[in-house]
């Protein structure tokens, strides 16, 4: 009877182990890694006038004209997230220009309202991360909630960000892990994609920005306390090589995980040593 009774505890703590340490993943909503080599998920919006593009080579999407250099284009995704984590790699090319990521917004070019950042590039300083908030026209400009200027350029370098909104309304945003930009009055909850802009002002050089690795969570996963391994994508007008990213989201989850582990390998121990007596 004992024997029995020891087997079915065995069994059932096992059930119990087996259920906490299966892989936890992060509440991901929706993300694209452009290893497909396409964007059949995105829908491209820009001005017919301009000869504009966004290619997609070696997993990575980029900036493309014919030869207008001077141009604004969207590349637009589903998206109704208003609180959790945007991430996404951003690829600064050896010239100066402007890229929006608007991970929040609704509406059109000429009828826009969102919150994201704005990255200012120039040719021989280094970029300044806007958290800007859209309430017109994408064209004209946004209002500029929090500014950080950069201390060394980026030119021809991946960059990472975190943009976090949590539940009281405060968007923080995280460039390469570094805590730079907070501000705590979002004013509406609602979101109907999330937007990759390239040359707000029309006077910016468009060719040769990028973006990868966008994972956006439902949940803020704490962007201080990841490990993230560095991307060697390069990108150039001709060629274009990749190796593999990876971003460990469970991090501040593994402290736990293993205490409640140790725990119940210890009660396991218990039960079997007083079921033998």
């Amino acid at each position: 009877m004992k024997s029995k009774t020891l087997l079915v505890i065995i069994w059932l703590a096992s059930l119990f182990l087996f259920g906490i340490l299966s892989p936890v993943s992060a509440n991901i909503i929706w993300s694209d890694d452009f290893s497909d080599d396409d964007y059949n998920d995105w829908t491209h919006v820009n001005p017919t006038t301009f000869g504009f593009d966004f290619v997609v080579s070696g997993g990575v999407v980029r900036s493309e004209t014919d030869g207008n250099g001077d141009a604004y284009s969207w590349l637009t995704h589903p998206s109704a997230i208003e609180e959790g984590q945007w991430s996404f790699d951003f690829w600064q090319p050896n010239h100066g220009g402007e890229v929006s990521f608007i991970v929040m917004a609704n509406g059109t070019l000429d009828a826009l309202v969102g919150y994201g950042i704005n990255i200012v590039c120039f040719d021989d300083y280094a970029p300044i991360v806007y958290l800007d908030k859209w309430d017109g026209t994408f064209w004209g400009g946004a209002s500029h909630l929090d500014s950080y200027p950069h201390d060394t350029q980026i030119s021809n370098t991946w960059v990472h960000f975190d943009v976090t909104c949590d539940a009281s309304h405060v968007m923080n945003v995280y460039m390469d892990n570094k805590h730079i930009l907070q501000y705590s009055s979002v004013a509406y909850n609602s979101s109907e994609i999330f937007i990759f802009g390239v040359g707000e002002y029309q006077v910016s050089n468009i060719v040769g920005f990028g973006m990868d690795n966008v994972v956006i969570d439902d949940i803020i996963v704490t962007p201080m306390t990841t490990t993230t391994t560095t991307t060697t994508k390069t990108i150039t007008t001709a060629t274009t090589t990749t190796t593999t990213t990876t971003t460990i989201y469970e991090v501040a989850l593994e402290l736990p995980l293993l205490i409640i582990t140790g725990v119940a390998i210890v009660v396991l121990l218990v039960i079997v040593v007083e079921m033998r007596k």
